[in-house]
């Protein structure tokens, strides 16, 4: 029952989704996603990137993520109150 609800619900919210308009979506992310990893192939960034990313700590990583983990949560904040308001 909660099923058909929550379609229902999102059918009014973002119009009639269908199956095309899904496959199509993941197609379009899937190609974007396999251009970026074989430019990144291409070019070796990706030992770069992982020798940079090694560097830090969990902790320090942690810490360079709760700037953007504190934004989320405003952003999120702010948009369940609106929704519900």
């Amino acid at each position: 029952m909660s099923t058909i609800v929550e379609a229902e619900c999102l059918t009014k919210r973002f119009g009639d989704l269908t199956a095309i308009d899904s496959i199509s979506f993941s197609l379009i992310v899937f190609l974007l996603m396999s251009i970026f990893s074989l430019v990144w192939t291409y070019v070796r960034w990706w030992g770069a990137f992982f020798q940079w990313f090694s560097q830090f700590t969990a902790f320090e990583l942690a810490l360079l993520l709760l700037p953007l983990t504190a934004f989320y949560l405003l952003v999120s904040y702010l948009l369940l109150r609106r929704a519900v308001a």
